[in-house]
């Protein structure tokens, strides 16, 4: 009996343990997805970006996490 709670509880931890990274991973991909939407947003405010620089600073800002709180923390002036 013993050896048998002893598997279960194996197996729950080890389901336990998947369920829990599969939510970081969710967690993560909307928080990225947050990020990079903001970050658009507010390169669309700056007048003569083409779209293909637009898409290229958000992708250098949202890649170095540090960068996206001091970029989304700037007035819009600054950003110019």
């Amino acid at each position: 009996m013993v050896e048998v709670m002893k598997e279960v509880a194996i197996i729950l931890a080890a389901q336990l343990k998947d369920a829990s990274n599969n939510l970081s991973k969710g967690v993560i991909g909307v928080l990225a997805a947050e990020s990079w939407s903001k970050i658009n947003e507010e390169l669309l405010k700056l007048l003569g970006l083409t779209t293909k620089e637009r898409h290229r600073a958000t992708k250098l800002i949202a890649c170095q996490h540090e960068l996206i709180d001091v970029f989304l923390s700037m007035l819009d002036v600054e950003k110019e």
